[in-house]
């Protein structure tokens, strides 16, 4: 994979990639792609960086892996999509396609209704692209044919979807939420296994993006693993709220999406000060709701009285 255009001057260029991720808000993934494409960062970038992945500085080679895991809303299907856009339409790949081979820009998700999603924002990034947009010559329910001989497809999650394919990259969406127990017939890491070997040739990148979800599998696995300044820097893991990497997202979906079984697992893999902050929010809402619920119980007391009477 042999970059034509850099990452950095794409997403500055209205013309390519340029009319996506605009603004504050996107600042956290531009400075991800741009590091994930082993370009270097400004100092202001480093510091969002660091921020991000626990890292000081950027690897300065492209990342084999990258894995983004960040909340709900979080923008992390959207970052991939571009991501996928660049490596497709503006980086060379033919030292590593033989003559009529195709090279597979493979999007996989336990739900392909969900891979169909990252398939509709690559289709909208470089249809409004008025360069990228000509590379366009088919698209499918699950494919984007372009004519510099790469194919954008999605594929269902299993063992099997990898098989007898050249892909340049595979974006695996949510893959928190896949099956860990090795008894279901596709387990995340049988299905990582297989397209791994599909990467092998080209060298191309395994994106991963997901919420957390549970303390086991490819997931949990990875993040233990790799993330902090210890882990390998060609293998990227980024991790933070769904606020860390889309700042106008409201508060209140913020907060509403740390509800439930999964909120306890979130937290715990918070660093201390956001771990603070984020028990606290959980307590307040807790003291809320026990407020609220008394009112009700009292009000109904009051009313049966009332009727007593």
């Amino acid at each position: 994979m042999k970059p034509k255009v850099s990452m950095r001057r794409a997403l500055s260029d209205r013309k390519l990639l340029g009319h996506v991720l605009q603004g504050r808000s996107w600042f956290g993934w531009r400075v991800l792609l741009i590091a994930a494409a082993g370009e270097k960062l400004t100092g202001a970038e480093r510091v969002e960086f660091k921020r991000l992945t626990g890292r000081a500085r950027e690897p300065n080679k492209p990342c084999r892996q990258m894995i983004c895991i960040f909340g709900r809303r979080a923008g992390k299907t959207f970052a991939l999509a571009v991501f996928d856009c660049w490596i497709a339409t503006l980086c060379d790949h033919r030292d590593v396609l033989t003559a009529g081979e195709t090279g597979i820009a493979l999007v996989i998700s336990r739900d392909q209704r969900a891979a169909t999603v990252t398939l509709n924002y690559i289709d909208g990034i470089l249809r409004n692209s008025k360069i990228l947009g000509r590379l366009i010559i088919n698209r499918t329910a699950d494919a984007i044919e372009l004519s510099n001989n790469i194919r954008i497809e999605v594929r269902p999650c299993n063992k099997i979807s990898g098989r007898g394919i050249t892909c340049i990259s595979v974006v695996a969406e949510e893959v928190g939420h896949w099956f860990t127990a090795v008894d279901f017939e596709n387990p995340d890491v049988e299905i990582l296994a297989s397209v791994r070997p599909t990467l092998l040739t080209t060298r191309g990148p395994m994106l991963m993006a997901s919420s957390v979800y549970a303390k086991h599998g490819v997931l949990f696995d990875s993040f233990q693993k790799y993330f902090g300044p210890d882990g390998p820097a060609d293998i990227l893991v980024a991790y933070g709220g769904s606020r860390d990497t889309w700042s106008r997202l409201a508060l209140a979906i913020s907060v509403s999406s740390r509800r439930g079984p999964a909120s306890a697992i979130f937290v715990s893999l918070m660093p201390p000060a956001d771990r603070r902050t984020a028990t606290a929010t959980r307590s307040a809402s807790a003291t809320a709701r026990a407020i609220r619920s008394s009112s009700m119980r009292c009000a109904k007391l009051f009313r049966l009285s009332v009727r007593q009477l």
